[in-house]
């Protein structure tokens, strides 16, 4: 009896033994698994969310189109203006060039476009239902009007920007975040508390507010954080299939949220979203930057 209860003891371990190398080598094969999913998760992010500077894909005929036209009803536009007494340039600690005060807003928009596009109406509000295209068309203008050398070149292939010309542009996200935080670690742009520094969905009443009404940043700068999002260089590229094709598109980022969202789109580092650069949003507007002259 004790031969035949070893014996059964020894198979029941073999059994044991068995059994757990079965379930490490299951284990082992699901988090094999897992890595790899996350692996092609981040590859993922960095090939297809991750901001670009690539400006091969820059190009829609709907946006090729809307820049010539607001390009050319500015153009037309030649009344003298006194650029310093309709908006203030900052110069970024540190940095080589200098930044918008506040968002661009609408009568400085109309002095250089000739018209307003926005939905909320007022001259000291930022501009906004802009797109992407109109904005950068706004650059162009602005640097020729002021003897400058636009940074743009839009053509029916695609839109490249000349950091290095002395024209007025649109900041990179590397420039506008620089920017936003002020020299400061606070999670907003100005502090910690975004009721000081932003008009977002819980203070704004749903509207949008007149520039430079919050405590601006530590570079004395106001609403990086909040009342409208800010139209910036970089880019999400994808593709879209149509009629058996896949065609590259790209939509354009975004920063600082606006008076319509959460809080958390307000953050310096998290406040980032994209859109159609050929569409306009009542929430969207832009500031420009220059390089230091």
């Amino acid at each position: 009896d004790k031969i035949k209860q070893a014996e059964e003891t020894l198979t029941n371990m073999e059994r044991e033994v068995k059994t757990s190398k079965k379930k490490a080598k299951q284990k082992l094969i699901i988090c094999f698994v897992v890595v790899l999913i996350l692996i092609g998760i981040s590859l993922w992010g960095m090939l297809y969310l991750y901001p670009k500077n690539n400006a091969a894909s820059r190009y829609s005929l709907v946006g090729y189109n809307q820049y010539v036209q607001a390009y050319d009803e500015g153009k037309i536009i030649t009344s003298p203006f006194d650029f310093n007494s309709l908006y203030k340039m900052v110069k970024v600690p540190g940095k080589d060039f200098v930044i918008g005060e506040t968002e661009v807003t609408q009568e400085f928009f109309e002095t250089v476009m000739g018209k307003n596009p926005s939905v909320a109406k007022g001259k000291v509000f930022p501009v906004e239902s802009v797109t992407w295209y109109e904005a950068i068309a706004f650059c162009n203008l602005l640097s020729e009007k002021m003897g400058l050398v636009p940074c743009y070149t839009v053509n029916k292939k695609n839109v490249e920007c000349n950091l290095s010309a002395n024209g007025y542009r649109l900041p990179t996200l590397e420039e506008w975040r620089y920017a936003a935080k002020g020299g400061e670690t606070f999670d907003y742009a100005g502090s910690n508390d975004i009721d000081e520094v932003a008009w977002y969905y819980k203070n704004s009443g749903g509207s949008i507010h007149p520039v430079g009404e919050k405590k601006p940043n530590g570079y004395n700068l106001y609403a990086m954080s909040g009342n409208v999002w800010e139209w910036i260089w970089e880019t999400r590229e994808y593709n879209v299939y149509n009629n058996g094709v896949w065609n590259p598109a790209f939509d354009c980022y975004c920063c600082g949220g606006a008076s319509s969202v959460y809080a958390l789109y307000s953050s310096v580092e998290e406040g980032i979203f994209d859109y159609s650069p050929r569409y306009k949003y009542d929430s969207v507007g832009f500031r420009i930057v220059c390089n230091e002259q």
